[in-house]
């Protein structure tokens, strides 16, 4: 998730100035069309964390990932946001045989973080999932699941509420200082154009001098919109309540300009050169995609899984799924730098779906969806400050809901308190590295290739 009001979710608690830029509206794209998985994780594993930065970073690190878990529970609590939060826990499990060692290196790894992961014999998954393909798996008990889309309009109300400004189909599309680094800045000035015709006021914020903590503001630019034969998505249909917010102010034709103290760049993998060229270069964009079936029934559905975990694998282009409350089943996989069609998801994730559960080799999609990611080089999420002053949160792969609620804190610390020691964390361990722009594409779709060759070559030997 690169979420619109990504910056704003951590301003809740400042008496801040806020503004959020976003070029299409709250929830569009992969902000609100995603699994819902709210997982105290980064893309990269653990193990490569500590194999690259060390075991006191990687401890701080996923620290930050659980806290930031703990703030988005009680932030959904305490504004009363109705996404159908549930703490399911995540089951990752295992095509693999492995070697034996999983068990004693999940201990380690609980020893090390102060988690409580469990490790499952084959037997253990294969008695609460009904397929021949799973050979282990590890139990995390604190991971959530939500309606993405809910969750995302009732952040946004909650921000409203506390003065949060969102101006949607406004694209920022570039930023200059005013004053000199010298002399001493006195804020940014963003430039936006309209992503549409509208009829409102420019999107402008006053007040800087008087303001208890100077204001900030919050670019986003989201994906496509979802491919499906229905209007709503079924991430939407399956809620219970739909979360309420208020019409919003966007921008009229012409330029327009927001005057800033702070700016923070979350644009995911849409952000242009012109708006920022070291971002731009450091991002790759890769592709994934996400299926939801027609209602299965709940008895058939629990004869095949058993439980309301999430559940994901260690494949290359991992699959991952939840049941949903009406008996359908939300499975989303692939991954790509070559953009999906609406046919390459069906066919691809159905037939996925079916290698595990062929039971269900009859069962109707309902609703597919397709749509980038932004990926740093090293995996990791790029959260820090330019050399111009302007920070960003970028770079979420395939982790934005608790990734965007990790970076929000430590930036909106850093501005309100002058603090940057957490940012330095990831900053000074993770940086903006340059992605080998414009091949970077290209070298990610070969590295997939050969991971998902290389699958295929374990499952083979381990059918021997």
């Amino acid at each position: 998730v690169r979420a619109a009001s990504l910056a704003s979710h951590a301003w809740l608690a400042w008496p801040a100035q806020v503004a959020v830029l976003e070029s299409e509206v709250v929830g569009w794209g992969s902000s609100g069309m995603n699994g819902g998985f709210l997982l105290p994780m980064f893309a990269l594993d653990v193990d490569e964390m500590v194999h690259g930065v060390g075991v006191a970073a990687t401890k701080r690190m996923m620290k930050e990932a659980y806290a930031a878990q703990e703030r988005t529970v009680a932030t959904i609590n305490k504004y009363g946001i109705l996404c159908d939060l549930t703490n399911t826990g995540i089951l990752t499990v295992s095509f693999f045989k492995g070697t034996g060692e999983e068990q004693a290196e999940i201990n380690e790894e609980n020893q090390m973080l102060g988690t409580n992961q469990v490790y499952l014999s084959k037997e253990q998954v294969q008695a609460d999932y009904k397929t021949k393909v799973y050979q282990h798996g590890t139990f995390e008990p604190v991971a959530y699941t939500l309606n993405p889309l809910s969750y995302m309009r009732g952040l946004a109300r909650a921000c409203e509420e506390k003065g949060v400004k969102i101006f949607e189909r406004t694209r920022a599309t570039r930023y200059e200082a005013l004053g000199t680094a010298t002399d001493g800045r006195e804020g940014y000035a963003v430039y936006t154009r309209p992503n549409g015709l509208m009829k409102t006021s420019c999107p402008t914020i006053q007040g800087a001098e008087k303001s208890q903590h100077p204001p900030a503001a919050t670019t986003s630019t989201n994906e496509m919109p979802a491919m499906n034969s229905n209007s709503t998505s079924p991430l939407e249909e399956t809620q219970t309540h739909t979360a309420t917010h208020s019409p919003r102010d966007t921008q009229p034709t012409g330029e327009c300009v927001v005057q800033a103290q702070h700016v923070v760049l979350c644009v995911g993998p849409h952000i242009k050169a012109e708006l920022n060229g070291q971002m731009n270069r450091a991002l790759v964009k890769n592709y994934t995609a996400i299926v939801v079936t027609k209602p299965i029934g709940q008895e058939r559905l629990r004869s095949l899984i058993k439980t309301d975990y999430a559940v994901c694998d260690t494949r290359c282009a991992l699959g991952y799924y939840r049941p949903l409350p009406d008996s359908r089943l939300l499975y989303g996989g692939l991954c790509s730098a070559i953009p999906f069609t609406k046919d390459d998801i069906v066919n691809a994730l159905t037939a996925d779906l079916v290698h595990v559960y062929p039971e269900l080799a009859d069962v109707e999609v309902d609703f597919a969806w397709t749509g980038p990611m932004a990926w740093a080089r090293h995996e990791m999420p790029l959260y820090g400050k330019l050399d111009d002053g302007v920070y960003y949160v970028n770079g979420l792969g395939g982790d934005g809901l608790n990734g965007s609620a990790v970076g929000g804190d430590i930036i909106a610390t850093a501005i309100a308190n002058g603090d940057d020691q957490r940012i330095a964390l990831f900053q000074d361990n993770y940086p903006v590295e340059y992605a080998y722009w414009p091949f970077g594409g290209i070298g990610t779709e070969l590295v997939f290739r050969y991971y998902r060759v290389m699958d295929a070559l374990t499952a083979w030997r381990d059918r021997l």
